[in-house]
């Protein structure tokens, strides 16, 4: 027995499989879980051969020794069973997932291993809502996305004040995206009330920060393609990833959270 000291105190403090795993702990830092029941496994082995049979403290290591083993069974049943998410979808997308859902399944459960992890990833990505639109068999989506907004009268200032004159363009380009109806203007509230006073229908609209939209627009400006082979070949898709769509959804993340460590890869 290499833990003697352990079981010279009074049977009564030996605890229980937590309590050892925090004597082990503290007799072997960075141990894992692993090692200290099977370290309190080959003790008691060789505790309740050398105790007589009937007493208390061989009493006590026989109950300890059913208590490890149950744990070790509640440890293997969360490896087979791990934690189960629900996600819940509207009636209309309930049903399109359905046949969707289906298709995953079948992937997790390929004989082959890269499939079978694409399928578990994918089921991974339902909780943000994305999908792999090439399992849909050729299913055509309407999408309806809202209409993105921000809010002029604080863009426009900012955009205004230097003195660059690609910038002093993203104003000009902006308006005429709000002219068309593309882009709203969530500074024109008097105009949308009277709107809704007459009777008008207005599309809803998604509303981007002024910083948010500040950032995606010199990422935009400032952005310089490299050709993916020599001159008058098109630009590299990876340098626009890296250097254009990284930067502007890195931002996107950072800006909208505290405690988000985005590394884009």
């Amino acid at each position: 027995m290499q833990y003697r000291e352990y079981w010279e105190e009074p049977h009564s403090k030996w605890g229980n499989t937590d309590t050892w795993n925090h004597y082990f702990r503290k007799k072997i830092p960075n141990t894992t879980k692993h090692m200290s029941h099977n370290a309190l496994s080959a003790e008691l082995k060789v505790l309740i051969q050398k105790l007589k049979p009937g007493t208390r403290t061989s009493n006590k290591a026989l109950v300890m020794q059913c208590d490890l083993k149950n744990t070790g069974k509640q440890s293997n049943s969360q490896k087979k069973h791990p934690t189960i998410e629900e996600l819940t979808f509207g009636p209309h997308i309930a049903t399109l997932f359905l046949q969707y859902r289906r298709v995953l399944e079948e992937m997790k459960n390929h004989y082959v291993g890269q499939e079978s992890q694409r399928g578990r990833h994918l089921s991974n990505m339902l909780k943000w809502s994305v999908v792999d639109h090439s399992l849909f068999n050729g299913f055509k989506f309407v999408v309806s996305l809202l209409r993105p907004a921000v809010n002029m009268s604080l863009l426009e200032p900012i955009l205004m004040e230097n003195q660059n004159k690609p910038i002093h363009h993203v104003v000009t380009i902006l308006r005429n995206l709000i002219t068309k109806e593309i882009v709203d203007d969530v500074s024109l509230g008097f105009k949308r009330w009277l709107e809704r006073l007459w009777g008008v229908r207005t599309k809803e609209y998604y509303i981007i920060d002024t910083i948010t939209a500040l950032t995606a627009i010199t990422s935009v400006i400032f952005y310089s393609s490299t050709p993916c082979r020599g001159l008058g070949s098109k630009p590299s898709e990876n340098h626009i990833k890296s250097q254009l769509w990284a930067k502007i959804f890195s931002d996107a993340f950072l800006i909208d959270s505290n405690d988000t460590n985005v590394n884009w890869e």
